[in-house]
């Protein structure tokens, strides 16, 4: 099942957009960006981490940029 990360900074996600991509098939997990960019970095590795080798991830949300821009992308992508 393709997995799909959410991130924004709020502490909770619409449900509804939630609810309709879960109805697509998607994994669908929030994680919360609380302006601690070491913190959000090391849960998003440990998210990452948490998949099995064969499994990827799209990372949605308001820090997408952020983490396509910073060594955290090196590190997820190299991650296996």
């Amino acid at each position: 099942m393709p997995h799909i990360l959410l991130t924004a900074d709020s502490p909770e996600f619409n449900r509804t957009a939630i609810e309709h991509w879960e109805e697509e098939g998607f994994t669908v997990t929030y994680l919360a960006h609380n302006n601690d960019q070491k913190d959000f970095a090391s849960q998003l590795t440990n998210y990452a981490d948490s998949l099995s080798a064969n499994e990827n991830f799209a990372l949605v949300g308001v820090y997408v940029t952020e983490v396509l821009h910073s060594d955290l992308l090196t590190n997820l992508t190299g991650r296996r």
